[in-house]
Parts: C-alpha cells; structure tokens; sequence
C-alpha cells in the first residue's frame, strides 16, 4: 500500500472552520479532528487495484468528512481519485482534493459527460452519496457496466434501557455532531426504562454541549416543523428546549423518520415488538445498549458511536471496496 503520512500530515493542518460546513467551528473541527483520528488509527489493508483505474467519488454537502476515508482507501490501493463536489458548500471538497492531489469536478453534467466518453473501459468506478432523486439521476446517467455504489436516504434511532446519565449524554453528543445531518444522526430514540427521565438527563447533556460547541446556522425553513413537534411535546407528554436544542417526550404512535438539527425526540417503549414499522424505512444505524437486535439495520453501535463510522471499506452495511472492484 502507498505511504498516506505526507498526506495525513497535509490533511492535519488544514482547519474546517474554514470552510462552509454548515456547522460552527467548533464543532467543524471537531469532526475533523475525530475522523483523521480514526484513519491514523490504521487503513485495512487492501490488495492493489487494477492498473489504470479511477475512483469517482460523488459528494453530499451534508457530512463534509465522508468522503475521506474513502479517497484514502482508494489511494491507498493506487487509484486515482476524482471529487465531484456537491453545488451546495462544495468548499470542504475543494480543499480536501487539495491536500490530496485529486481533481474536482464541479459540475454534474461535465462529470458525467466524461464517464461517458472515457477510452478505457473499465477504468472508472462511482462511488456516490446524496438524496435519492439525486443517486437516481447518476445510476440512469453511468454507462452500462460502470461498477458502482449509491447511496441515497436513509434513517438511524437508539433502543436503549438505560436512563443513567452516561447513556444520555452519549445519545446527545450523537445528536449533536453533525447538527442532525447525514445518515447516523439518531431519528428518535425509543427507551424500554424511564423514558421521562433518560430524556430530561439527555436535555442537561444537549444544554451542557450546546455551551462547548455551539449549533451551527440553520435553515428557517425547519421552523414549522419545530414548532410542530415541541407543541405536540407540550400537549402530549414533555419538551425541553434551549435556544439551539430542544428534547421532546412523546407517545410512540409520534416517532417520525425526521431528524431536526439539535432536537432529539425521546418515546417510551413497552416491548420490542413495537418497533416493528421500523422495517419498512430505510434503516442506516443503530445505538442500543442491549443485546444485538435484529431489526434491520445495516450498522449497530453502542449509544454515543452514532457518528463515529469505523475506519473500514464498509459503508450502509456495502463493503464499498469490493463491490466497486468486481
């Protein structure tokens, strides 16, 4: 494999809080600082890829670290890589192919209208984050053949027993890293103890970490849905809320497939069969600190891990790496 610390090293000196994240400083760095963490502690290893081959990473302007380990791994294997920087904050991407020596493309059309025209079949391989209309557009738009991993939408939770006060404070650092974007920001969390208490320890948590990283800015758009949601808290069960949080108590018949930035809602919950509806979305990650569950998701951590992906190929439950080099 290619010797990465030249480019470790490039990649610790840059600072996020630069960039156009979405979130404050503070919390930009510390993602960055988590993420390089997690790929100095080793890259699997991995065989060479085939001579000549070129690795397409399309970015979302969600998670601007998503696409690092995976650029990492693929010039680890001696690819090169392409970034094709989302149009929305695609400063992160820029910056990231800077201090890798990748290009960018900037433009989806020009992007894909060189996959079409490319001389070497077989060379390109996609890799491609971002909404499902958008992963929908780039499989119809690849050549026929192209290898390629997708992923669209999907949507985590936490089953948790526990109502202690680590339990809650790791299930609000998982609902504050990243504000709520991505995949791994928890949904709900679905509690077999006591509920009203594990969510009025996790409202401590949120307001004790809204003060040592603030929320980035948000979107005034989300304000009637949360509204919505701490009103239907207010009638129907509790809500706790500061100026960048809010946690809500509410009936399980109220768990929603929507994450909001900083809000956490908390739902009591009888038994595990409860959650069977669960089945029917599109599941990404699960915190628990029970047993292994079998309910559908394709990654389960322990609370507090939510956004805290391994350093491996493997994303969505895909082995990334594999699929792209059939």
């Amino acid at each position: 494999m290619a010797d990465l610390s030249p480019t470790l090293a490039r990649l610790a000196a840059l600072d996020p809080a630069d960039w156009n994240t979405g979130l404050s400083p503070q919390a930009a760095r510390l993602a960055w600082q988590e993420e390089l963490e997690r790929i100095q502690a080793g890259l699997p290893e991995l065989e060479t890829a085939p001579a000549d081959s070129r690795l397409w990473i399309w970015c979302a302007a969600n998670v601007f670290t998503a696409p690092l380990r995976f650029a990492l791994l693929a010039q680890a294997r001696g690819m090169e890589v392409v970034f094709k920087a989302p149009s929305a904050r695609p400063e992160a991407v820029l910056a990231m192919a800077n201090a890798l020596g990748c290009r960018v493309e900037t433009d989806s059309q020009r992007a894909l209208a060189e996959l079409n025209s490319v001389s070497s079949p077989g060379r390109d391989r996609v890799l491609a984050f971002g909404g499902d209309e958008a992963m929908r557009v780039v499989d119809q738009s690849l050549p026929v053949g192209t290898p390629r991993s997708l992923h669209g939408h999907r949507v985590s939770f936490a089953v948790v027993r526990g109502a202690d006060e680590d339990t809650a404070m790791a299930l609000a650092w998982d609902a504050c890293l990243f504000d709520g974007q991505g995949c791994m920001s928890p949904a709900g969390v679905f509690c077999l103890g006591d509920a009203p208490l594990l969510a009025e320890r996790i409202a401590a948590a949120m307001e004790t970490l809204a003060q040592r990283i603030p929320r980035g800015p948000v979107d005034p758009g989300i304000g009637p849905a949360w509204r919505r949601r701490t009103g239907l808290a207010r009638i129907l069960g509790q809500c706790w809320e500061g100026p960048e949080w809010a946690v809500t108590l509410l009936p399980l018949d109220r768990a929603e497939a929507l994450v909001l930035p900083r809000m956490l809602p908390v739902h009591p919950l009888r038994s595990l069969d409860e959650l069977e509806p669960l089945s029917e979305l599109p599941l990404s990650t699960l915190a628990t600190d029970l047993e292994p569950l079998a309910l559908g998701f394709t990654r389960t951590v322990a609370p507090g891990q939510m956004q805290r992906p391994e350093m491996s190929a493997v994303h969505e439950g895909v082995d990334v790496v594999e699929k792209l080099m059939r």
